[in-house]
């Protein structure tokens, strides 16, 4: 397993999978319902090479029988796939979604690309008991889908250009940030979640109330806090590679400083640009010592990154020119809408230079 985890998935793997993933998702069936499948190639994830011609046993929620196909004892009566040249992997985990919309749509698509299980990164509160809900309905067999984590809203600063996120709570300091933890926590927040426009005094008031209740933390890094500082706080992931550039800057502390005064009062397009402007010159001030620190620093703390590369290079080039050929078709069509309109929504908000920096970072990020 690697410390930097990607959403993208492979097309050429399967989907051989629907089978034993309803299995997977009804782990709480009352009853252990066995399925076989014969002449597979298992792919176990574990770096080794791949096995042909197996003999996979499923029993109830449980692998009970691995091995070559003409060796392998295979209860009698159980349903059986002849599975010759096909694949079977583990279940995926998708580390960044968030799941707003038709159950229906969501879930059997995640589903159908082998996915098991999901963190959602962020939903708002009158949408939560819906997700609870979900989370009940496939715990209970009664509904497909993996299995879901998720922390709730997003807590932000209260100063944040509007919307940040769609439900998100505005905390402004020590108080309001512990608050928050305290409400998170009492709806069955998996993990918390924090954002980019959160002052410090609350960032650390959120860190140390998650602590004391034993509930992990994770997200952006915020602007007012070093990427070092919120890996030696325990922040246990860091997503889209937030703050990261920037804590590899030789200026960091003047860059800071500028990514503050010009976001916090702005409105969304003011504040992107500024940070493709803080993208670029960080990129110009790279220090390979500050960045042999800070990646010491995460693999001391396991402070893992989930860099949603697919995301970033879809946000970085709004117009669609990086889409690989032939795989929109296999996502619904609603959600290929909505791909549209976000693309249209960001190519009005973008100037010529924060596209180009937004592709130079994207660069920079997939060399890292």
């Amino acid at each position: 397993m690697t410390r930097m985890m990607t959403n993208k998935l492979s097309p050429s793997l399967l989907l051989l999978l629907a089978p034993i993933l309803m299995l997977a998702s009804l782990g709480q069936a009352r009853e252990r319902t066995s399925l076989i499948f014969t002449h597979v190639t298992v792919i176990d994830g574990t770096g080794r090479p791949e096995q042909p011609d197996m003999t996979v046993v499923i029993n109830g929620d449980r692998i009970s029988a691995l091995g070559k196909t003409r060796k392998t004892r295979v209860p009698k009566g159980a349903p059986t796939v002849n599975a010759a040249g096909k694949f079977l992997i583990p279940g995926l985990w998708d580390m960044h979604v968030h799941l707003m919309g038709s159950k229906d749509l969501l879930l059997s698509m995640l589903v159908a690309n082998g996915i098991t299980g999901v963190r959602d990164m962020g939903i708002p509160f009158d949408q939560l008991k819906q997700v609870h809900q979900w989370r009940q309905e496939i715990s209970a067999a009664e509904l497909l889908g993996p299995r879901i984590f998720t922390p709730g809203p997003i807590p932000t600063g209260s100063q944040a250009p509007r919307p940040v996120w769609p439900g998100s709570i505005a905390v402004a300091n020590e108080q309001e940030a512990r608050a928050a933890v305290n409400r998170l926590e009492s709806t069955g927040a998996d993990f918390l979640k924090v954002h980019n426009f959160l002052p410090r005094e609350a960032y650390f008031a959120i860190a140390d109330e998650a602590k004391k209740r034993g509930v992990p933390f994770v997200g952006h890094t915020p602007d007012a806090v070093s990427a070092l500082e919120a890996s030696d706080t325990h922040q246990k992931s860091i997503e889209h590679l937030t703050g990261i550039l920037l804590a590899c800057s030789s200026e960091e502390t003047q860059l800071r400083k500028e990514l503050i005064e010009g976001t916090i009062h702005s409105d969304a397009a003011t504040a992107v640009h500024v940070r493709r402007e803080v993208d670029i010159k960080s990129l110009e001030t790279y220090s390979e010592l500050k960045a042999t620190t800070l990646l010491a620093q995460f693999v001391r703390e396991v402070t893992w990154q989930a860099p949603t590369l697919v995301f970033l290079r879809d946000t970085e080039s709004p117009d669609g020119s990086n889409e690989e050929a032939g795989l929109s078709k296999y996502v619904p069509r609603p959600l290929r809408q909505a791909a549209k309109v976000y693309r249209e929504n960001m190519t009005r908000q973008l100037k010529p230079e924060d596209i180009t920096g937004g592709k130079m970072f994207f660069r920079s990020s997939c060399s890292s």
